[in-house]
């Protein structure tokens, strides 16, 4: 939007995207990054790392860090067709091809190497060399890339031949090699290949911070990775029963929960779990659960038409038909101000100042 405002209620974002068609989008840690119908990019947010790929990073005064505070057109060389962010770095799929650019600390850039080097002439202080230009990572060059999915600092990539390869931070077993080993660069996951679990071209995947999920041939669910913080580690991709035999259209990952909208046959259903951090994000209503360790349902949603399901670290949101009489008959959401307010920031790291407290004694959460 150009300023620092927070706004309490969703606004349109004008500027360089006035009169465009935004076709498809997603965000990272600090930085937004979509793309118009027409395969144009455009990126705003913090680029400290250079993931919002414009190519260029201007220098700023130490201490502080660089914001990009109206949308900017990237520097992606072919037409969009598809995003997906990690926490400091971003992907763009093109024709098929896939580039990156961003912070490259865990080889999440997949370009074989992190660009570590020491900055200090007296002392040793490594860093990470940004990448602020979008580029082709060159081992995948030879395959046409369909679909794609970023995690906090890991990357899945489904090939049109049923390939899943994935690279960056292994910790966790988050890469599904059965190392818990950072990869540089893109490495089939040779446990998704036939005859053991073959996967289709349009295999749906998602990637969270510490887990991964890749749909294959038999409308099963594999995940693997950490899924709940006091599990094991699971090196390598393990099929989901609790999901067999439904078909999965969309699937996400917060922090440490997980959605995915499917049907069974004729069932029309919202599927969430994992674990909460407080705040009702897994949709099971006042008085339910907090979390799920396994698989359940969102019984408010139950038999309605969702079409796309996406996760925060706090928050949920389902796209649904606003056609359905449970949608029509839902509460309204109510903005918390109609007023927005202006909260400066100098940075990342920056901390916002708490509002003041209501005259005449202490400020009362509300």
């Amino acid at each position: 939007m150009g300023d620092n405002i927070t706004r309490n209620n969703p606004t349109i974002v004008t500027g360089l995207l006035e009169g465009k068609k935004v076709i498809g989008g997603a965000a990272g840690k600090h930085h937004t990054v979509i793309f118009t119908d027409s395969g144009e990019s455009y990126s705003f947010g913090l680029n400290s790392s250079g993931q919002c790929g414009t190519g260029a990073m201007k220098k700023v005064p130490k201490g502080t860090e660089e914001m990009i505070l109206t949308p900017t057109r990237t520097a992606t060389p072919l037409k969009c067709t598809k995003v997906s962010c990690g926490g400091e770095f971003t992907m763009w799929l093109c024709s098929g091809q896939l580039y990156s650019a961003g912070l490259p600390q865990y080889g999440q850039l997949g370009h074989g190497s992190d660009n570590c080097y020491n900055s200090s002439d007296s002392s040793i202080k490594m860093v990470f060399e940004p990448q602020p230009t979008p580029k082709l990572i060159a081992t995948l060059s030879t395959k046409t890339i369909v679909n794609l999915a970023c995690g906090h600092n890991h990357t899945i990539a489904v090939a049109s031949d049923g390939g899943v390869h994935t690279w960056g931070f292994g910790g966790y077993g988050r890469l599904g090699h059965k190392v818990q080993q950072d990869e540089m660069r893109p490495r089939l996951v040779e446990t998704l290949t036939p005859p053991r679990m073959p996967v289709l071209p349009d295999a749906v995947v998602a990637a969270g911070s510490t887990a991964s999920f890749c749909t294959m041939i038999g409308s099963m669910l594999c995940a693997w990775g950490k899924l709940k913080p006091s599990g094991e580690n699971m090196m390598y991709p393990v099929p989901m029963q609790e999901l067999a035999g439904w078909n999965i259209h969309s699937l996400t990952c917060g922090a440490t929960t997980f959605a995915a909208a499917a049907t069974y046959g004729e069932e029309k259903s919202t599927i969430t779990w994992g674990h909460s951090g407080g705040y009702s994000e897994l949709g099971y209503g006042e008085g339910g659960k907090k979390s799920s360790a396994n698989p359940d349902k969102c019984y408010a949603l139950e038999g309605v038409t969702c079409h796309q399901v996406a996760m925060g670290v706090g928050h949920s949101l389902f796209l649904v038909d606003p056609e359905d009489v449970k949608v029509k008959d839902a509460p309204v959401w109510e903005p918390p101000s109609e007023k927005d307010e202006d909260v400066p920031v100098s940075g990342a790291g920056s901390k916002r100042k708490a509002p003041p407290a209501a005259k005449g004694g202490k400020g009362k959460k509300k």
